[in-house]
């Protein structure tokens, strides 16, 4: 992936009203943007995973991983906390004294008890509280950072859960694998390899923000279509800002950092004075 981007596409993923005062561009074509970008990238490592895979170089699956809050305290016969844990017998004074208990954060794959629960409960604060039928449309209203905060504080509140979040897990066969990257070695260049991966990204994205804009033109009067994403798209100035993005986001070429509207390069004091 890191062949595909410029630093500043991890910058502001999740800052992304910033790039919008930045770049000026409107918030939600850099939702879209990072909504296709995204998937056009789990596209491409999905598709690079499934060669390795047919080859046994690589086992790969996707895990819910959760940070649990647990305390170091024993249980008693009936299921309640030890108070002896929460204390320090001093035989001088032959009494006991309280010692601080910290939490520990546990980063740890969820139980399928979990899954379920945080599923059931991601689909009715989807539903119930924002409306939406699926994470896409949520997604693309710039839903996703409150709902995901909605979520995060139930889990907490119910179940010990700070938060949840997908993963990736990968054994490799490292032997294998080795032998392949020096045939790899042997015939390409890397930085040209990285230099063509980024080019055909960039040409990938004008061309399908195109299609994108077209597509949404036809479907503006198709009462089945998805709303949002259709008057996001049909916008006359989609295109282009799209390919604002792209030169800002992903061209490995731009060394010189971000620039507005008008191509002109923002130095470090313009970029923190557009964060007030």
């Amino acid at each position: 992936m890191l062949s595909m981007i410029n630093p500043n596409y991890l910058t502001y993923v999740n800052d992304k009203e910033q790039l919008s005062k930045l770049v000026d561009v409107n918030i939600n074509f850099i939702i879209d943007f990072y909504d296709v970008t995204n998937s056009t990238f789990r596209s491409a490592i999905n598709t690079v995973t499934k060669r390795l895979e047919n080859k046994k170089l690589v086992i790969h699956e996707q895990v819910t991983m959760v940070c649990f809050v647990d305390t170091p305290v024993k249980k008693t016969l009936t299921g309640h906390n030890k108070i002896i844990e929460m204390y320090t017998y001093d035989n001088n004074s032959n009494s006991y004294t309280y010692k601080n208990v910290l939490p520990k954060e546990i980063y740890r794959e969820a139980t399928s008890d979990e899954r379920e629960l945080i599923v059931r409960l991601e689909k009715h604060i989807m539903k119930n509280k924002y409306g939406y039928d699926n994470i896409q449309d949520l997604f693309l209203a710039g839903k996703a950072t409150s709902f995901y905060a909605d979520v995060s504080r139930v889990l907490f509140k119910e179940l010990n859960i700070k938060k949840a979040y997908k993963a990736h897990r990968y054994t490799f066969n490292i032997d294998n694998l080795n032998d392949e990257m020096v045939k790899l070695l042997d015939k390409y260049d890397i930085n040209e390899l990285k230099r063509q991966i980024n080019n055909k990204v960039m040409i990938r994205l004008d061309e399908t923000s195109n299609k994108r804009y077209i597509d949404a033109l036809s479907e503006l009067f198709d009462t089945d279509t998805n709303k949002v994403r259709v008057n996001v798209r049909a916008d006359d100035n989609y295109v282009d800002s799209i390919n604002h993005l792209s030169s800002n986001l992903i061209d490995k070429d731009n060394k010189d950092g971000i620039k507005n509207s008008n191509n002109e390069i923002l130095n470090e004091t313009e970029i923190d004075l557009l964060h007030y």
